[in-house]
C-alpha cells in the first residue's frame, strides 16, 4: 500500500504533464498491475516504475509543448530523470519490446519530414526518454524499452493531430483501449483533481498549434 506521499507525487506528476485520467490510469495498470493510487496491492516496485513512466510523459510532452516545463518552476520535480535512473539496470529487453518498438518508429516516420526518417532522430528520442547515449534495441533494459515504447507511442499521438484527414489508426490513438481492455470512459478535464485530491489551482494550458533497422 502506498503512503500519502507516494499517492501525492503520483497524482502531480500526472497533473503536471497535464495527462487525461484515462490516461492516467491505463498508465498505472501498465506499470504497476494497479488502476488506482489507493489499491491497497499497489507495491514499492510499482510506485517507482509508474512514476519513471509518468516522468518520460511529463518531459515527452513537455519538449512537444503540451505543458509547461516543470524544471525550475516546480518544488517536487527538480531533475528530468530521478525516476528513471532509480529503475533496476537489469532485465534485458524482450521480443514483444522489441516488436512493438520497431512498430511504432515505423508508423511514427510516415508523419515525419525526410531529414528526421533517420537513426539520428530517433537517438534523440531514446536519450529523451532514457538517457541513453546508444541508438538499438540492445542497448535498453526492459523498463528503458517501456519508457521509450511510452515516448513514441505520445509522439505518435501528437503526430496524428496534425493530420486530420488521416484516418484514424488505433495505434496512434493514445485514447484508444488496449489490446483486450474495455474502452475507457470519456476523457476527463486535465484540471479536474485525481481521486483522494482536493482541488488545486487550475494550470495553465498552452495552445499547440524509409522505416529504418533497429
Amino acid at each position: 500500500m502506498l503512503n500519502r506521499r507516494q499517492k501525492f507525487l503520483l497524482h502531480h506528476y500526472a497533473r503536471a504533464a497535464q495527462i487525461p485520467e484515462p490516461i492516467y490510469r491505463s498508465t498505472l495498470r501498465h506499470t504497476a498491475g494497479c488502476s488506482s493510487a489507493a489499491d491497497p496491492d499497489f507495491s514499492q516496485s510499482g510506485f517507482e516504475r509508474a512514476m519513471a513512466a509518468l516522468e518520460t510523459s511529463l518531459f515527452q510532452r513537455a519538449d512537444l509543448g503540451r505543458c509547461p516545463d516543470p524544471l525550475g518552476a516546480d518544488r517536487y520535480i527538480t531533475r528530468e530523470y530521478y525516476w528513471r535512473n532509480r529503475l533496476p539496470r537489469s532485465g534485458c529487453i524482450n521480443s514483444r519490446q522489441a516488436h512493438r518498438m520497431r512498430e511504432l518508429w515505423t508508423r511514427l516516420q510516415n508523419y515525419l519530414p525526410d531529414e528526421h526518417r533517420n537513426l539520428d532522430y530517433l537517438g534523440r528520442i531514446i536519450r529523451k526518454a532514457t538517457g541513453r547515449t546508444e541508438v538499438g534495441l540492445t542497448a535498453l533494459t526492459a523498463p528503458q524499452a517501456a519508457a521509450l515504447i511510452d515516448a513514441l507511442t505520445d509522439r505518435l499521438s501528437f503526430a496524428i493531430t496534425g493530420h486530420k484527414h488521416h484516418t484514424s489508426d488505433p495505434l496512434l490513438d493514445a485514447n484508444a483501449p488496449m489490446e483486450g481492455e474495455a474502452p475507457s470512459e470519456p476523457l476527463l478535464d486535465a484540471k479536474a483533481p485525481m481521486e483522494g485530491e482536493a482541488p488545486s489551482e487550475p494550470l495553465t494550458q498552452p495552445v499547440l498549434s524509409n522505416p529504418v533497422p533497429f
